[in-house]
């Protein structure tokens, strides 16, 4: 670890355009200073380390068009990995830690990191997760795992208790003030501009490097509808703590 710079944490919410944030922290600080997190094993590893980035074009059109198999695969990739490594290892000169992980998950290790995160909508995000859970058959390597049932509607998935304000649980109880930089999907653009900024001014990149923005990756059309009656009123009341999340993250990045 470099004892001069802090290490951003980004928390990953589950269909928050996180796969477009690894590809643009790969393009700006390369490979070998960014670790990725393995939900599955709660461990971390150096995106240089995997023989193919969970960001690459090749990865992201295989896992689209291959649910049956890609969660196997990547099990089995990171497993083979990260089991190399300690629980709490942190890998040398790392500048990120992307991935999947409550808010809090690296605090103890990393008290004074960079904390950041990007918040959706909650009813667009929330569809976005069904679809992918959906088509993955439950297979998707979340921080809340929900067991594969043909049956389960959307409606009946986004009002299950363990995804009751699901990007408020992923917060840990923090403040999104608490946070360095704050983001919404909308304005990822926003969102990497200040984050290339901030690692100029850190020292993990000189300013003559040139910010690429970002391209949007792992993008899919929503392919079910609501059928319930007065279903969408429900569901803000049940994510209301979410809701008002998003409407503080809005506020901030104005």
């Amino acid at each position: 670890m470099v004892s001069n710079k802090r290490i951003t944490v980004n928390v990953h919410i589950e269909k928050t355009a996180g796969t477009s944030l690894l590809q643009f922290f790969e393009y700006t600080l390369g490979r070998n200073r960014i670790a990725f997190y393995d939900p599955t094993t709660d461990r971390i590893i150096k995106v240089s380390d995997l023989f193919l980035s969970p960001s690459n074009g090749f990865v992201d059109t295989f896992q689209l068009k291959s649910y049956a198999f890609w969660p196997y695969i990547k099990k089995a990739y990171f497993g083979i990995q990260t089991v190399k490594r300690q629980k709490n290892s942190i890998p040398n000169n790392i500048a990120v830690i992307h991935g999947h992980f409550k808010a809090d998950r690296f605090d103890t290790l990393l008290p004074n990191a960079i904390n950041t995160v990007v918040i959706r909508d909650p009813l667009k995000r929330m569809h976005s997760q069904y679809d992918h859970w959906k088509r993955a058959k439950g297979r998707s390597q979340w921080r809340v795992m929900v067991p594969y049932d043909p049956r389960m509607t959307f409606e009946q998935y986004a009002m299950l208790p363990i995804m009751q304000n699901y990007q408020v649980q992923a917060c840990a109880g923090k403040d999104l003030k608490s946070f360095t930089v704050v983001g919404i999907t909308e304005r990822l653009d926003m969102f990497t501009k200040t984050l290339y900024s901030l690692f100029v001014s850190e020292g993990y990149i000189p300013y003559t490097v040139p910010f690429n923005g970002i391209k949007n990756m792992n993008q899919h059309r929503n392919t079910h509808e609501i059928k319930t009656n007065g279903f969408e009123k429900a569901f803000y009341l049940f994510h209301k703590d979410d809701y008002d999340l998003y409407e503080q993250a809005k506020s901030l990045v104005k």
